[in-house]
This record gives C-alpha cells, structure tokens and sequence, in this order.
C-alpha cells in the first residue's frame, strides 16, 4: 500500500470516520473481485462511505454496493462456480466484441433495489470513453444499468455501450482510477484502490510459469495489453490527481482473466483494508 495526499489527511481512524468519506473502485477485470472484500473489511470496521466512483469492473462493485443487495450480491457472487461464471458468456463474435456482455448485467440487476444512479446510497459516479472522441462520460445520474454497460465495454472483447448516438467503451482508457469522479462528489477524504500496480510482474509470473496447455491465448493477450496501457495513464494521472489514500492489493499471482478465484482474490482485498485501517489505527499509515 502507498499514499499521496494532502497534508490535512486524516491520521487515525477515528479521524476518517469523522471526514466525508470517498472510496475509487478501479479496473481490472477478474481483480476486482479485491473490491468486494475491502468494501467488506471498511464496513466492519464501521466506516461511512459518502461518495463511491467506479470504473470498469469498479463501476459494476460499486453498483452492487450501492444500488443492491450488497450482503447477498457479496454471498451469491464468492459462490459462482466455473459453470455459473461461463454461463454469463454470451458471444457475439465477429461483432465489435467478443462477448455482448447482457448476461453479466443480468445477474447484477438481480441484486439491484433501485433503477437509477442518484437514487444510489452512497451516492455513485461512474464513467466512460466516447469511442470515436476519446472524450470522458461521466454517469452521475440516470438508469445504472446503461452506465455500467458502458463502463464495463472493455474494446475488442465486451460490445460498445450507447448514449444516443455515441458509442461508449471502458471507462479506464482515458481514466482508470477516477479520484476526480469522488472530488467532485464533495469527497473530504478519498481512498482509492488500484488493482493493476503489479500487472506487468502477474503477465510475466504467468509467462514464466506457463506451459503449452496454459499458454496464454489471444484473450488474455488482448486483456494483458489494454491493461499495460491503463496502467501507463493511471501513472500520470495520479500525479495530476492524487487520494488522499492509495490502496495496492497483493495481486500479482492474480491473472486478468482469473474469475474462477474470487474468494482468494476478495481476501487479497480485504488484507489490504486491514492493512489500510492497522496504519490509522497507529498512526502510521503513509
């Protein structure tokens, strides 16, 4: 775990519970089953969230927390069996994407008890790249469901999302980890959590450790390469748009395209939130 922020960052947890509190939920594709164990470990811990953003695979946590049923989005999904998870596949190919992606939003909606984003507690922003200008769509209000479509369109394997008349792919090509999303939320306080500061150590452990059968196929190629580039934009905009928290997980033994790990995964999340909160609580988080 790393940190940059300002000075007037809180230093115990005592002090965070008593800041308006805003949680980043990043991409990262089967990683970021880590986001459902940390929103897990904040809870316990009795702190607030008042702002939530997301992006990708974020943006789909974040609806769940926010918008859902999040205890039982949280029980049902640490279940999911290699079957369950292959059944929400649902190819498209040779379309603008390998998969269309509705089966995946089917099961979320199931856990969903309100329709639109401001209708959200905590209030959540997700966003999107407009395919054709490169331009940031940030979702703050209106149907969930649609934005998170559109958050989650990761180019050449999920189908564009739609806006009218704009196509709409993963919100992390132009903003992977959006601090900027909470700021504007009013968030005194942002924590974010970056699922691909060891992606490029987790492609090589898995080129080194490969054989024929596990070699990885143009999937993971195209998933590995996206990412490499996200990580490269979230490296520059971190400087420009600090949290006041940075949170890495553990995840380097953590493939992209790893979804049959997620109870591993969401404890990875969860050590990173002890972590997190074992710093405040000594004063020594930094």
């Amino acid at each position: 775990m790393t940190s940059k922020g300002a000075v007037t960052r809180p230093t115990t947890l005592e002090e965070l519970r008593s800041r308006k509190l805003g949680i980043v939920l990043g991409g990262g594709a089967a990683r970021g089953f880590a986001h459902i164990g940390f929103m897990h470990e904040l809870d316990r811990a009795g702190l607030r969230t008042s702002c939530l953003s997301g992006s990708s695979i974020g943006a789909f946590i974040g609806a769940a927390y926010a918008g859902g049923d999040w205890p039982r989005f949280m029980d049902q999904v640490l279940k999911l069996q290699r079957l369950d998870l292959l059944s929400m596949v649902d190819p498209v190919f040779p379309r603008c994407g390998l998969i269309d992606g509705d089966r995946a939003l089917e099961f979320l909606a199931g856990f969903l008890r309100v329709h639109n984003l401001e209708e959200c507690r905590p209030p959540l922003s997700v966003n999107a790249t407009d395919a054709v200008t490169g331009e940031e769509v940030v979702f703050t209000s209106g149907p969930i469901m649609p934005a998170v479509r559109a958050s989650i369109a990761l180019p050449g394997v999920f189908t564009p999302g739609r806006l009218g008349d704009r196509l709409l792919v993963d919100g992390g090509l132009i903003n992977p980890l959006p601090v900027n999303l909470c700021r504007n939320m009013g968030a005194e306080v942002v924590v974010a959590v970056d699922l691909n500061a060891q992606v490029l150590e987790s492609v090589e452990c898995s080129r080194s450790a490969a054989t024929i059968k596990r070699a990885l196929n143009v999937f993971a190629v195209l998933i590995n390469s996206i990412y490499i580039m996200q990580r490269t934009v979230n490296l520059m905009r971190l400087e420009r748009e600090p949290p006041d928290f940075l949170i890495q997980p553990e995840l380097r033994n953590f493939r992209l395209i790893d979804f049959f790990k997620g109870p591993a995964c969401s404890e990875a999340g969860a050590q990173a939130a002890r972590d997190f909160l074992h710093g405040l609580q000594n004063g020594a988080s930094g």
